[in-house]
């Protein structure tokens, strides 16, 4: 049954191994704490608010998720927040400032679209997406850090003019 509630933290581990198949979160969101969906069986999340901060693994593990839509902005993305997830689908919003060290390391994830202003691919931050297809660099992007796609065999990349500095074994 749908039932509405007024939450602006979500606590570490507060959907630990939940059977939980999907969550909307109208209002702004100030931390999704860590671990907060770690292992679920969440196949999709909405934030339709801002949020500030997705915490350390906060999506860890969790292999039925598919699609996770921010409608507003989101400031943080901590190291690890989608690692071992099966997320296909992201688009990240603007008002990004920061994504942690492998945030996406061995997700499903097909497609991503970066924000403008996005500016530094973190190290490791896609590496081993198998399924990783296309992505787009746009200008605003001046360091693609080391091994930030390493492992994936099924990327087709572009680099839009202003990219200055590609890492040891980026790609």
């Amino acid at each position: 049954t749908s039932k509405v509630y007024n939450v602006t933290t979500v606590k570490n581990n507060a959907f630990y191994w939940s059977p939980l198949r999907g969550i909307t979160f109208k209002g702004p969101i100030k931390r999704v704490g860590d671990q907060a969906f770690y292992n679920c069986s969440l196949e999709k999340v909405v934030f339709e608010q801002a949020v500030d901060t997705i915490g350390y693994r906060a999506f860890y593990y969790d292999r039925a998720l598919q699609d996770v839509t921010f409608n507003s902005t989101l400031k943080v993305l901590c190291d690890e927040a989608f690692y071992y997830s099966s997320v296909q689908n992201l688009t990240l919003p603007l008002g990004l400032d920061s994504i942690g060290e492998r945030c996406f390391t061995y997700t499903g994830l097909k497609n991503i679209v970066f924000p403008e202003g996005f500016s530094k691919i973190g190290k490791y931050m896609f590496s081993q997406c198998y399924d990783l297809e296309s992505i787009t660099i746009p200008g605003t992007v001046k360091v693609v850090s080391p091994y930030a796609f390493y492992g994936c065999n099924k990327l087709q990349f572009t680099l839009e003019e202003g990219v200055e500095e590609l890492g040891e074994e980026a790609f």
